[in-house]
């Protein structure tokens, strides 16, 4: 999201959040960009660095399910409420 030009409304949207929140930031690449909105809208932020021998953990299941661009909202949003496993 960064990558193409979002920076802005996600500054924006952070922005309209309460100032005493939880914020968790993903990224599987982390360049200044990123790092700066950590800083930025972040306390005391802490990264979480995956070695590459280690990118997956061994009790941790993994799958992924195939879906149509416009059935993705749909797939998240049943993962989330537990009805798709």
């Amino acid at each position: 999201m960064f990558d193409m030009g979002f920076l802005p409304d996600i500054e924006k949207i952070i922005e309209q959040t309460p100032s005493e929140r939880q914020t968790l930031l993903f990224s599987a690449t982390m360049p200044a960009p990123i790092k700066k909105i950590g800083v930025k809208f972040m306390t005391d932020p802490k990264q979480v660095t995956v070695k590459s021998k280690e990118l997956t953990a061994d009790l941790v299941d993994q799958y992924y399910i195939r879906s149509k661009e416009f059935e993705k909202f749909d797939m998240l949003t049943r993962i989330i409420d537990g009805t798709i496993t």
